[in-house]
């Protein structure tokens, strides 16, 4: 995937120090951390998408304030921060998991980083995004309305769960399974896995369009495994 837009590390709260004058910074990432978990994304749409999603893992399941910190490739060129693709996100939402993104940084780094950052902040780069209770229900009521070939009806019985609608989403995994089957993978992340089919076979038998069918077949496979294991961690 090209370095196109930004990285967002969403957190809660933290909005107070980002533009005081005291010496303390933000608590963005968990020093013990050495992986950082953050979304690609190319566009304010993108980004309040991906901040939406990531309320769906948490615990409480309640809505409250959240921050998105935008971080440029730039910031992490200065500093040496690689990206790490592989792991993908846990929010159920297929294109949000795909842009899933890990930095790799331990603490003194990631808090050069966000030092860095503030002072593009106050210099009055838009760098961080707050987004109120609201205006995360309202991104949820969307990520509801998805159809099931872009999130599983589990991750909908979620979405409700979290406006309180309902108190717990159901696991039906036989649906999960036949609705992961058919689900919507973005092209940029087809791309890459369709074009190493392509150099494996070196203009031997097959087409492109195999290469893509075949990049897509395998995507899904692992998307499959990755929802069952975070949804069915004690199920074969």
């Amino acid at each position: 995937m090209v370095d196109r837009g930004y990285l967002i590390r969403v957190c809660s709260g933290g909005l107070e120090n980002w533009f005081s004058e005291k010496d303390s910074l933000p608590a963005l990432f968990r020093n013990t951390d050495t992986e950082h978990s953050t979304y690609h994304v190319e566009s304010d749409v993108d980004e309040a998408l991906a901040v939406a999603a990531h309320q769906l893992i948490k615990p409480s399941r309640t809505l409250d304030t959240q921050c998105a910190l935008r971080i440029r490739f730039s910031d992490l060129t200065e500093f040496g921060i690689p990206v790490d693709p592989r792991r993908l996100g846990q929010t159920g939402v297929a294109n949000v998991d795909h842009s899933h993104r890990d930095l790799i940084g331990d603490k003194t780094t990631m808090a050069s980083l966000i030092s860095w950052i503030r002072k593009r902040s106050l210099n009055g780069e838009d760098r961080v995004r707050r987004f109120n209770k609201y205006q995360l229900q309202t991104l949820i009521e969307r990520i509801l309305d998805m159809g099931v070939e872009e999130r599983p009806t589990m991750i909908a019985e979620l979405c409700e769960t979290v406006l309180k609608r309902r108190e717990r989403p159901t696991h039906d995994r036989e649906r999960a399974l036949r609705e992961l089957s058919t689900i919507r993978l973005p092209d940029w992340a087809i791309r890459p896995v369709a074009f190493e089919f392509f150099k494996q076979r070196q203009a031997g038998a097959g087409s492109a369009s195999d290469d893509w069918s075949r990049a897509i077949d395998r995507l899904r496979d692992a998307y499959r495994d990755h929802f069952l294991a975070m949804h069915w961690i004690n199920e074969p």
